[in-house]
């Protein structure tokens, strides 16, 4: 079994994928999603909270902890990182039989299936990376991504498989908490589908100038992406985060929606790592033989 943690800055995903060959097989190469689950993101934690945390979502979901061999982090929260890492390796202590946990950082000299055509790769957060290689591995380069999250993240890979570049503008939550703290009369609102686009109280023309202006602003930057990056108007677009049932049926493009799509890209990069790994190993035993 895989666990896959992405660590975000406000919560933090876990997903527990089987990726036994006849498992991944059996559902058509995507390796099944046994167990989501999801958890605050709390820097002021210690590793050791975070490992009674995770068995206990484990055993909740009927998960045997000591199952979980490999672990793939993807983190934008340094600070979080190296204590999910110990929380992680704390789940299954080695033994005399067993093998430690391998757990891996998505980061530097990690496989992921995408190359980086950006001035600093250590800047882009392993989410973005994460989604760019599940959207490839799914539906092929080239190909669109938006996330929308704590921010609306749009990416794009080209038919290389290089991501080319990230726009990130303010998410919806994100847009709804700034106005309400600069403007004193907005109160309280709940985010959910507007009504029409001119609304006749402040809760609805809020709600009209957030989810249509975000859905707007994601169908223009699409545009945008297709005519700078030369790319063909049948490119698709790969849609994720919590925001996404919200805004999805106002855009004019068709968006296709991942709800899991950053924890398939950490399960894939574990897959491609285990790949290589298996190389390395084939390459040393025979040169083991070599006379």
């Amino acid at each position: 079994m895989l666990l896959a943690i992405d660590i975000g800055n406000t919560s933090i995903s876990l997903g527990v994928f089987d990726t036994a060959p006849d498992a991944v097989l059996g559902g058509g190469g995507r390796p099944p999603l046994r167990l989501r689950a999801k958890m605050a993101a709390d820097r002021r934690r210690s590793a050791d909270e975070y490992a009674i945390t995770l068995r206990s979502i484990l055993k909740g979901g009927g998960m045997d902890p000591a199952c979980a061999g490999e672990v793939m982090i993807g983190s934008v929260v340094p600070l979080l990182t190296h204590t999910l890492c110990a929380a992680a390796q704390g789940l299954c202590p080695p033994t005399g039989e067993k093998p430690p946990v391998t757990v891996t950082v998505v980061g530097s000299g990690v496989r992921t299936g995408v190359s980086l055509l950006v001035d600093e790769p250590s800047q882009l957060g392993a989410d973005i990376v994460c989604n760019a290689a599940a959207a490839v591995w799914l539906y092929g380069a080239p190909v669109i991504i938006v996330d929308f999250g704590t921010a609306t993240v749009l990416s794009a890979v080209n038919a290389g498989r290089a991501l080319m570049g990230v726009t990130i503008s303010p998410g919806l939550n994100t847009s709804l908490e700034g106005l309400q703290t600069a403007a004193a009369q907005i109160p309280y609102i709940e985010l959910k589908s507007p009504g029409p686009t001119l609304g006749r109280n402040t809760a609805a023309s809020t709600r009209s100038g957030i989810v249509y202006g975000t859905a707007c602003m994601v169908d223009g930057m699409i545009d945008r992406i297709l005519t700078e990056a030369h790319l063909p108007p049948t490119v698709p677009v790969v849609a994720t985060g919590g925001m996404c049932n919200l805004v999805l049926p106002h855009c004019r493009h068709t968006l296709v929606e991942e709800r899991d799509l950053t924890l398939l890209g950490l399960a894939r990069i574990a897959m491609l790592t285990g790949e290589r790994e298996e190389r390395r190993n084939r390459k040393a035993g025979a040169q083991e033989r070599i006379p």
